[in-house]
Formats: structure tokens, C-alpha cells, sequence
């Protein structure tokens, strides 16, 4: 049972994979194509394609009833087709067109997940639409990211913003965006500081080197940029000195000197930090150049 389920994960994980690829494709052909039934209909082929998920075929919607939790969505395959059809047309001619691109996105989800169409996949269908939305919004173009992460981590705190507004709200979906809204900034705060640390890391390497060449011969250069390179996380010097870590293979031959020589003038020019025995690199530094 467990290889089954991983080898679903890995399989929704590479379909979640190929819909990106999909959206990327389509919006970079035509920046303005709309979001119609049938690319809809494509990204939920894409994303149950090959998973055994009971009464569900990929990309056609479904006859038959179902529920989620105690939300029943229209039962009648004609129901079905009537509400997806007159989504699509509030998407793209209606109110829903001169929404900003973020609030459409989020009330784009809302609808589609309350019409529930397929027989299963439609929580990741909505996720796709929404990505679609935002990337056609210039809002994820770079990263392409959605607000996936932020819903899985709030599961609870999702279900109930879907049930406030169907049940109790008269179908207002202010606290419903206001809540995706707030995912999406906690998202980009995320995706901020990811962009940051790898920043760093580049501009790290790049006044490692600048140092290096002007301060060090060219041997001990090259011994301790190939130190620093491989220096992932902080690591017990006690080891690199025994050679239980890879690191030591590097001063192999040498004497233990070479070592303790290399560590104080890293140290020295702000390299490394040293603390507690052990030994890392000082991406710190960096934000000497940074506001």
C-alpha cells in the first residue's frame, strides 16, 4: 500500500508538473488567451492523466452526483455543462474580466471548485486556473509558484473560508479572497527571501574569488576556494582535521598548519564564521552591499 501511494505522489507530482509546462507554453505563444472550457477540460487531462481515481475521466466533466464534506455541488450533468459554460463567459466577458488580475484569480478558484465538474482532480484543477490567472497577470511569470503551498498548510482554515461564503456570507467572497490574498503576500515573502539566499550565494562565490586572487598565493587560492565551494553546512572542524568529513581530503598531505593558517584568514576577511567548534560560510557578509 505504501509503494502505491508514493507512486501516486510522484505521479500527481509529475502531472502538477506537466500543467505548468502547459500554462508557461500557452500563455508564452499568446500572452491573452482565454481561459475557455476546452484548456480547462486540458489541464484536468493533465492533472488526473494516469492516476486510477474512481468514477473520474480525465478532462470530461462528470454525470454522475458528488460532495464535499457537506457542500453538495449541482448534481445534473446539465447543471454542469449550463455553470461552466456561464463561468468561463464571467471570466472572460463578464464581471470577472475587469477584476485585478489576483482577485480574479482567487474568485476564478472559488467558482470552479464550487461547480465541481469532474469526478475528481477539481481541487488541483482550481489550483491551475488560478496559476493560469496569475501568470497571465505578470503576477508568477518568473517563478511560477500558486498558492498551493499556502492552502495545504491552512487546510482547515481553507474549507471553512469555502464553507463561510457558500453557507453563511449570502455568497459574498470578500473574506474568501481576503484570506487567498493574504496567502498569496505570506507566498512572495517566501519566494522573496529564495530569490535573496540564492543572490547571495552567487555574489558569495563571485567576492570569494575577487579576494582570493588578490590576497592569497595561488596555491593556497585554489585550496581554499575549493574549501569554501564545498563548505555546504556548518561543519565540525574537529572532523575536517580527522578527515571524517570530505573536507579534509583537501589538506591531505599537508601539514595540520594549513589548516589552522587557512581557517584564521578566511576568518580574518569575514569567509567564515567559526563558532562552537565549528566552521561555516558567511553569507552574512553580503549584506554589506545590500540595503
Amino acid at each position: 500500500m505504501l509503494g502505491q501511494a508514493r507512486s501516486r505522489e510522484e505521479r500527481e507530482a509529475r502531472n502538477a508538473a506537466a500543467v505548468m509546462r502547459l500554462v508557461a507554453k500557452v500563455l508564452g505563444d499568446d500572452p491573452d488567451r482565454p481561459l475557455t472550457e476546452a484548456l480547462i477540460c486540458e489541464l484536468h487531462r493533465l492533472t488526473t492523466e494516469g492516476i486510477d481515481y474512481p468514477h473520474n475521466t480525465p478532462g470530461a466533466y462528470r454525470s454522475h452526483a458528488v460532495h464535499a464534506a457537506d457542500y453538495v455541488p449541482p448534481r445534473e450533468s446539465q447543471a454542469v455543462q449550463e455553470l461552466m459554460s456561464r463561468f468561463v463567459d464571467w471570466l472572460n466577458h463578464g464581471q470577472g474580466k475587469d477584476l485585478p488580475a489576483a482577485v480574479r484569480a482567487v474568485a476564478a478558484h472559488f467558482y470552479f471548485i464550487s461547480i465541481h465538474p469532474f469526478g475528481d482532480g477539481n481541487g488541483r484543477t482550481a489550483r491551475a486556473i488560478e496559476s493560469y490567472v496569475l501568470y497571465q497577470g505578470q503576477i508568477n511569470v518568473v517563478g511560477f509558484y500558486s498558492l498551493s503551498n499556502f492552502y495545504y498548510r491552512r487546510r482547515a482554515d481553507y474549507v471553512e473560508m469555502l464553507d463561510y461564503v457558500r453557507f453563511q456570507s449570502g455568497g459574498n467572497l470578500t473574506s474568501f479572497v481576503q484570506f487567498a490574498l493574504d496567502g498569496l503576500v505570506e507566498e512572495l515573502g517566501i519566494v522573496r527571501q529564495e530569490v535573496i539566499r540564492a543572490v547571495s550565494e552567487i555574489v558569495y562565490r563571485d567576492y570569494v574569488g575577487q579576494i582570493l586572487d588578490m590576497q592569497a598565493s595561488a596555491d593556497a587560492s585554489d585550496r581554499m576556494g575549493i574549501f569554501l565551494e564545498n563548505l555546504g553546512v556548518p561543519t565540525a572542524i574537529s572532523d575536517i582535521r580527522g578527515g571524517r568529513n570530505v573536507l579534509g581530503s583537501i589538506y591531505k598531505g599537508l601539514s595540520p598548519r594549513t589548516l589552522t593558517r587557512d581557517l584564521k584568514f578566511l576568518e580574518e576577511r569575514e569567509l567564515i564564521k567559526r563558532e562552537k567548534g565549528f566552521v561555516r560560510r558567511n553569507l552574512d557578509v553580503m549584506n554589506r552591499f545590500t540595503r
